[in-house]
Formats: structure tokens, sequence, C-alpha cells
């Protein structure tokens, strides 16, 4: 509609831009969406690729304490569906929702294949359980982890998890992880802290 000899595009024109802003995030939220099953997969592979053999982790998924430097891994595309995984992070944790680790869905190999599941913690404690068939056997606990839900790249190739490991001592690392020739392996480690 003309006005005054001008194209006045008002309010529908901003609705238009608006919608078309939605539509183009939504789409690629979709698109680059990684369901919950697909973390837990990841965070599988990486344990088994790099010999990880966590015996107890804490309950609740970290929030990965990141720089920007971190994500020169990344391409532009990928950058964006990194800043929305972090915005889903940071929202879950803002609402007390959607960081729990759910027991059963980690799993690692021992050396001679067989298939362990970390126990999941809620308080710090010396000991840990494990079940075996219908045995429950108590081992003295010398760590126990705290993981971040891993961020991942569009072609799942790429990730960056953050793994607290509190034994005598303690560290966090930020681990930036790439799938080579099959297998998850750390490309950049970056220390966080330590006591």
């Amino acid at each position: 509609m003309y006005l005054n000899g001008k194209l006045n595009t008002g309010v529908s024109g901003r609705k238009k831009i608006l919608l078309s802003i939605s539509l183009t995030f939504l789409t690629y939220f979709f698109i680059c969406y990684h369901s919950e099953n697909k973390k837990y997969e990841i965070i599988n592979e990486i344990f088994n690729d790099l010999d990880m053999h966590p015996s107890r982790i804490w309950h609740s998924a970290k929030v990965i304490d990141y720089d920007n430097k971190i994500l020169n891994h990344f391409s532009f595309f990928d950058k964006l569906s990194i800043y929305t995984q972090i915005g889903v992070q940071h929202t879950n944790a803002f609402l007390n929702s959607g960081d729990e680790i759910i027991p059963g869905k980690i799993t690692y190999k021992d050396r001679k294949g067989k298939i362990h599941s970390p126990e999941i913690v809620s308080v710090q404690s010396k000991e840990t359980k494990e079940v075996i068939g219908n045995r429950t056997i108590i081992h003295a606990a010398k760590c126990h982890y705290i993981i971040s839900m891993p961020l991942i790249s569009s072609d799942n190739k790429t990730a960056i998890m953050q793994i607290d490991e509190y034994c005598e001592g303690g560290s966090g690392s930020i681990y930036i992880l790439e799938k080579i020739d099959g297998k998850w392996k750390v490309v950049e480690e970056i220390l966080q802290w330590i006591s």
C-alpha cells in the first residue's frame, strides 16, 4: 500500500520479517537438533574410544564453561548450532529441567569387553555400588566425575565436552573432540581448573 507516494509496509511488513526470522530459526533448529539419545550415544562412543571408565558420575549435567576461541574448530553454520545448544543448556540450568543424567544411559566396555554403567550419584560418598545380576558389590570409590552433555556439530563429527574429575584433588577440562576414522580423538584439551 502506498501512502503519500511511498511504500508503507507498516506493521504487516514487520510481522513478515519477524515471521521469516522465526521460521529460519526453527528450520535451522530442527536441522541441527540432536536428540537426548544421540547425545548419550556420543558420550558412550567418547568414553569407549578414549578408554575412559568412570565408576561414578554426578547426577546433574554441567553447563560448559566456554570461551569463543573454543568455537574456532567449527564452521559458521556449526557455530550457530553450538550457540543454540549452549542456549538450551543455560535455559535448562536456569529452569532446573533437563539436566539430570539418566541412570543406565551411559555405558562403556572394559578391556575384556564387558559393558558397565557408572553409578549416578547425588552425594559424595567413599563407596560405589555395582549391580551384577542379583548381587550388589560395594567398592571403595576413588573418583567421581561431573560431565556436560556434549555440544555437537551438525555432521556429528566434532564435539565439545567438559569433564571435571574429583579424586584426591581434582581438575576440570574442556575437550574438543573429532571423529577421525570412526573413532573419537581429543584434538584440544583446555584446562579450566585444578586443585
